[in-house]
């Protein structure tokens, strides 16, 4: 049976993440503040490593050791309701950021998207954004997902959703979405007919957030109004949660450890870490963005 939570790090402002970097350390996105920030390998304290602006929604890390920023532009949680309290929000452009080692920001795209949020990367380097409409959304279901080719191309890989947040890849290839309130499979070779299927139309008792796979297939989904992670198998069965303690807001998720068998959980509102260990099935590869 897995062990824990135990608490990696604390004091981390309310975002997403955590990206495992080369080297063990941990990295978050600071939203209200625009900041990317940095736990050194085993917990500790955490520094501030870049400053984006904007709302980095989610970070990967990049085959140079930089990081690739879903970047939503600028979105005021205090406003929303969300945290109680931040720094004044400093609009960008929304899109994809390059934050190279020195900490240099570009965009990889001059053209302005909608608003992008999460980030996965195949292993032949295909970049897969999704890039929903500004939230909160409007019932008029122009979400969609990008695919970034390693030579820059954008291209829409499947469009007309809700509200998609979170992405991840299944052990097939497939896409696994969070999706309105549900989960959804993605997978095809044609932009306007691609096999889209619910693994479940509701996660718990709102819209789920990031998103990790394990080597089976199974989905590890953020419900952030439950405050812990929903496992779902393959077949749309909730097998397993993994609560964080106290009250809060869990916002996404990620495996680690040199067997890939840590689940690492961002607790946005507490600012914390919280690492569950000695998983029975490890995670899938999770490949760095190329540059």
């Amino acid at each position: 049976m897995p062990s824990g939570p135990e608490i990696v790090a604390t004091g981390l402002p309310f975002g997403e993440g955590p990206a495992v970097c080369a080297d063990g350390s941990l990295v978050v996105t600071g939203i209200q503040a625009g900041e990317l920030w940095r736990v050194p390998p085993g917990g500790g304290e955490a520094t501030r490593c870049a400053d984006v602006a904007g709302g980095p929604n989610s970070v990967v890390v990049t085959t140079d050791g930089g990081f690739l920023v879903a970047q939503n532009g600028g979105i005021d949680l205090v406003d929303l309701g969300v945290i109680s309290h931040g720094p004044p929000v400093r609009h960008v452009t929304p899109g994809l950021q390059r934050v190279a080692p020195d900490g240099a920001v570009t965009y990889l795209t001059r053209l302005p998207l909608q608003a992008p949020n999460d980030i996965i990367v195949s292993p032949d380097g295909t970049i897969y954004v999704t890039d929903p409409e500004p939230y909160p959304p409007t019932g008029m279901c122009i979400s969609r997902i990008l695919a970034v080719q390693p030579d820059g191309e954008f291209t829409e890989y499947a469009g007309g959703f809700a509200f998609c947040n979170g992405v991840a890849r299944a052990p097939d290839g497939a896409l696994l979405v969070t999706e309105g309130e549900g989960l959804m499979r993605v997978r095809g070779s044609d932009a306007e007919d691609r096999d889209r299927e619910w693994v479940v139309e509701s996660v718990g008792k709102a819209a789920g957030d990031g998103l990790a796979v394990d080597a089976e297939g199974r989905a590890y989904v953020a419900v952030p109004n439950e405050h812990g992670v929903r496992v779902f198998d393959t077949d749309g069965r909730a097998v397993e949660f993994f609560e964080a303690p106290g009250e809060g807001m869990v916002t996404d998720c990620v495996f680690g450890g040199e067997d890939m068998r840590t689940l690492l959980v961002f607790d946005a509102l507490q600012g914390r870490i919280l690492a569950w260990t000695g998983l029975p099935t490890p995670g899938t590869a999770v490949y760095p963005a190329p540059v």
